[in-house]
């Protein structure tokens, strides 16, 4: 068994060989634009890990929110994205991306992964977005304090906001900053819950807004 389907046997996750095939596809296409546009600084297995492995371990608690629509900012390579997407089967999703040449990497990785019918690419600011969506997520992007405002604007009432981060005291600041800020009223339920990596010796922690 390879790192890929192990990792996803620890999620807890099906490797049907289609889905397999479509995630090796997926990391196949981003080392190749990779190489070019750096659009992420890891690569073999350490991709694998600290990428996709890292935006599935938050499947299991995206599952219990709503997500018939989903919209993941600042998508970049694709993460979390089109990994969620590919076993998302009953969600459709949006992926935001300002750069040109990454939005170009998306569409390529969305033709080849077969994920036509249900994911868009929509190469724009999030303050340019004007749907709303059931559940809005990223990555590696600004302090939710930054830009909590746009991201709000985008979500669903009833909807969530789900935030990848790393270490738990440095997103508990960010959740305390957003307490004591304007839009503190907004939020239903704030909580982080924390995620399993596999192979990864790191902290990993979901912040979940429900607004």
């Amino acid at each position: 068994m390879g790192l890929l389907e192990e990792g996803l046997a620890r999620l807890g996750l099906p490797a049907d060989p289609s889905r397999l095939r479509r995630l090796e596809t997926y990391l196949a296409e981003l080392a190749l634009w990779n190489r070019r546009l750096g659009l992420v600084k890891a690569e073999g297995d350490a991709l694998i890990v600290r990428h996709l492995l890292d935006s599935l371990a938050g499947l299991a608690v995206i599952r219990r929110l709503p997500h018939a629509t989903v919209a993941d900012v600042g998508s970049g390579a694709g993460f979390p994205g089109i990994p969620l997407a590919l076993f998302l089967d009953e969600a459709r999703f949006t992926l935001i991306e300002r750069s040109a040449r990454s939005a170009s990497f998306l569409r390529s990785a969305v033709l080849l992964c077969d994920l036509t019918e249900r994911v868009e690419v929509e190469e724009a600011e999030l303050a340019r977005i004007e749907r709303r969506f059931q559940l809005v997520t990223f990555r590696a992007l600004s302090a939710l304090p930054a830009m909590i405002e746009p991201l709000l604007r985008a979500t669903e009432r009833g909807g969530s906001i789900v935030a990848y981060k790393g270490k738990r005291a440095a997103a508990e600041e960010e959740l305390a900053a957003l307490a004591k800020g304007p839009f503190a009223a907004r939020f239903r339920e704030i909580r982080l819950e924390r995620l399993q990596v596999p192979f990864l010796e790191e902290e990993r922690q979901l912040v979940i807004l429900e607004v």
